[in-house]
């Protein structure tokens, strides 16, 4: 990402016609005595530096400059982003703007910090399904390692062409990503480009940046199937079977399925920062887009300008909300159904025990055995009335709601502008 950063904040400007940021920035004014004190502030920092490598606080310099290196490039980034805000906020006619890279500030932000939660759900995400077999709610390990994994693995690797390891048989998920993201690429280059400064290298970026998240999208469409198999069925194959178990006194507090809603919350905040950048780019790339006033001049366009520009920067908002939606039942409610589900399948084989174990009929008043949920099942039913039926905390849930709606709300600038 600094690479990114430096190519498109630096390079761009100098091998075409867009701005760069410092064209932004006010006339320097004449260094007296007080920019002097600069040079103690450096000093000092070494000073400590030093002191926290002495007592080994820091044992790795390497790490520490990537860290200061990952913050950095944040605040730079967000510096630049609220500049764009600004920039677009404080103008009669933000398409009178000229052309500057700061513009594509909120793109790599939103690229920085998601490849950081990205990188780590990657590593979260490979280690659970490489030890689900032992949360001790698969029913049957060694067919989990063998039809359940493996046939993950298979699909996750799966090439163009079955059988051939050449380097130009590429996997599927690549072929997916080139495919899709040719579209984008078709549309923006007769835009005038997502960021709308009808830069070819800044096209380019956005390109194969949109590849990358295409074929991630890809693996996780496998990843979402194969889960999908073991919530709403069971897996059978050669006469065994495999499925997802209930253990309300698991460990985690959430009968074995809390990894599962890590994980989907892990995703759903991707998400919500994806929905927050599109909130983002309406306001601003949106507004630079429309001559003579942005959004508030949107009536002068003619009826093929308002479809492409609606396509460009309301169909996103609109596709971020079906994601959300999809998101929440195909991951929170779907894992919630089943907990409840086999908590109830659970309380019943306890009522059946309970009633097995008293040796002896139970008269109702007419002279059957009464019915299940009757008061000589109460005690079976007790025991398991709280156990847990969300992977997250109920609370969590509710707040993962209103988060989902941060960048519908982040849209009401456009109605104030």
């Amino acid at each position: 990402m600094v690479v990114v950063t430096v190519f498109v904040f630096v390079v761009t400007p100098l091998l075409t016609g867009v701005d760069g940021p410092w064209q932004l920035l006010p006339t320097l004014p004449t260094i007296t005595y007080q920019y002097l004190l600069v040079v103690p502030l450096l000093l000092s920092a070494i000073v400590i530096y030093y002191l926290l490598k002495r007592i080994e606080l820091l044992r790795s310099s390497e790490s520490l400059l990537k860290l200061i290196v990952v913050y950095a490039l944040v605040v730079v980034l967000l510096l630049a982003t609220l500049a764009s805000i600004w920039l677009v906020w404080q103008t009669d006619d933000p398409h009178a703007l000229d052309d500057n890279v700061v513009f594509v500030s909120g793109y790599l932000l939103m690229w920085t910090i998601c490849g950081i939660l990205g990188y780590d759900l990657i590593v979260k995400g490979e280690e659970l399904f490489d030890t689900f077999h032992y949360t001790n709610i698969i029913s049957n390990p060694d067919m989990y390692e063998s039809e359940f994994h493996s046939e993950l693995d298979r699909l996750w690797s799966m090439r163009l062409l079955d059988g051939n390891e050449s380097f130009y048989n590429i996997r599927l998920s690549y072929v997916f990503g080139a495919v899709v993201v040719s579209y984008f690429g078709a549309f923006w280059y007769f835009t005038q480009g997502p960021q709308y400064l009808d830069s070819t290298p800044i096209l380019v970026v956005n390109v194969f940046f949109n590849f990358l998240l295409l074929t991630g999208v890809f693996q996780l469409l496998i990843v979402s199937k194969h889960l999908y198999l073991l919530l709403e069925e069971k897996i059978e194959a050669d006469d065994e079977i495999l499925e997802i178990e209930y253990r309300p006194s698991h460990l985690d507090g959430k009968a074995g399925f809390r990894d599962l809603g890590r994980a989907a919350m892990r995703i759903n905040l991707l998400i919500v920062l994806g929905g927050l950048y599109l909130a983002y780019r309406l306001f601003v790339q949106g507004n630079r887009a429309i001559e003579g006033g942005g959004i508030e001049a949107i009536d002068t366009l003619t009826t093929l300008e308002l479809a492409i520009w609606g396509a460009n920067f309301v169909l996103p908002i609109a596709m971020y909300v079906v994601v959300v939606v999809f998101w929440l039942y195909a991951a929170f409610w779907r894992i919630h159904v089943k907990m409840t589900e086999k908590k109830e399948e659970l309380i019943l084989e306890n009522q059946r025990q309970n009633r097995y174990e008293q040796q002896k009929p139970l008269e109702h008043e007419q002279g059957d055995e009464p019915p299940y949920g009757d008061m000589v099942d109460k005690s079976a039913y007790d025991q398991l009335k709280n156990a847990p039926t969300w992977p997250i905390e109920r609370e969590q849930f509710q707040s993962l709601v209103v988060t989902n709606l941060l960048p519908v709300f982040a849209l009401l600038p456009n109605f104030i502008v």
